[in-house]
């Protein structure tokens, strides 16, 4: 284990409960709050003015010894705007109230909890939570790991009632097969541990990370997969606007990798823009950097990776 601080400290990382979340008094449905993962979804929220919630902050330790007077308080910090705002707690174990005007927060912001303490009369912190994160842009948001919008089955892609594709892949765990009018994901059941692994709603520590990667890895593909196909049906006359993908599960995924791309306004700028990059190999390529970098975003992969390197790092 890392030295956290170099003064008596909580060895880990103290607990952070936040609870009956709202907005301008109004109860958030439990759908927007995900407390396994620490992430609360206000992006498809309407016009609203304070986020308020109450919060618990607690631990099994014993407090170290040399620690006198502790001061619990929670941080709330948004990036964007240069905000961090100290919330004072009190009690045993530490509760509060936060109120978060929507004019001090944008993109997203953290709620984190911080155990000060008096150290040889001088301040200093020695605890702190993993944060919570409060979404207001879509942009930001997760994708719950192994969330798929079409068919997919276990395969044992050693056995010989596997498809073609599977058996050819036979260490793979997870390979598209475009052999039907639709895409479907097969899943190597002959992986030990692999499925339950995916599938366990109540993973905890490693278990939880390690199931969050693979499922945001397998989500990449698969949309990747699916956009490549879709952008092969996008196709111009002459001085025409791009014709659209046939089908809908095409078009949603062009939709949705369209939103995660800054600079593109609507997903029929991102199918002229595919079409003008036809036989222009400079803006081909260019437009293929930032596709793949909205397919990240898309899919959680690089939201998944932070949250687990923080919590590796923090404990």
């Amino acid at each position: 284990m890392s030295i956290r601080y170099p003064w008596p400290a909580f060895a880990s990382p103290i607990q952070c409960h936040l609870t009956d979340p709202r907005l301008d008094g109004e109860p958030l449905g439990p759908q927007l709050l995900d407390g396994e993962h620490r992430r609360i979804r206000l992006d498809q929220e309407p016009d609203w003015d304070v986020f308020e919630c109450d919060v618990v902050v607690e631990t099994d330790e014993p407090v170290p010894a040399g620690l006198d007077r502790l001061i619990p308080y929670v941080m709330v910090s948004s990036t964007t705007t240069n905000t961090r705002m100290p919330f004072p707690l009190s009690g045993e174990p530490a509760d509060g109230h936060l109120a978060i005007p929507r004019s001090t927060v944008s993109g997203s912001f953290t709620v984190q909890a911080v155990t000060g303490a008096l150290v040889s009369s001088r301040r200093r912190v020695v605890g702190s939570s993993a944060p919570w994160t409060v979404v207001l842009d879509g942009r930001q948001a997760p994708v719950p790991p192994g969330a798929l919008p079409f068919d997919f089955s276990w395969v044992d892609f050693a056995s010989d009632e596997a498809p073609e594709i599977a058996r050819k892949n036979p260490s793979s765990h997870a390979v598209m097969d475009l052999t039907n009018v639709l895409p479907r994901l097969l899943l190597n059941s002959g992986i030990e541990g692999l499925q339950p692994l995916l599938t366990s709603d109540y993973a905890q520590l490693e278990r939880r990370r390690l199931r969050d990667i693979l499922g945001s890895s397998i989500a990449r593909y698969v949309a990747a997969t699916v956009f490549r196909i879709a952008s092969d049906e996008v196709t111009a006359d002459d001085g025409s606007s791009a014709r659209l993908p046939s089908t809908a599960m095409y078009r949603e995924t062009c939709e949705a990798v369209a939103a995660h791309i800054p600079d593109i306004s609507t997903v029929q700028d991102l199918y002229d823009q595919i079409v003008d990059a036809q036989g222009d190999e400079f803006k081909r390529i260019e437009l293929w950097t930032r596709i793949d970098l909205a397919i990240d975003a898309l899919c959680g992969s690089s939201d998944v990776l932070t949250i687990a390197a923080k919590e590796v790092w923090n404990g």
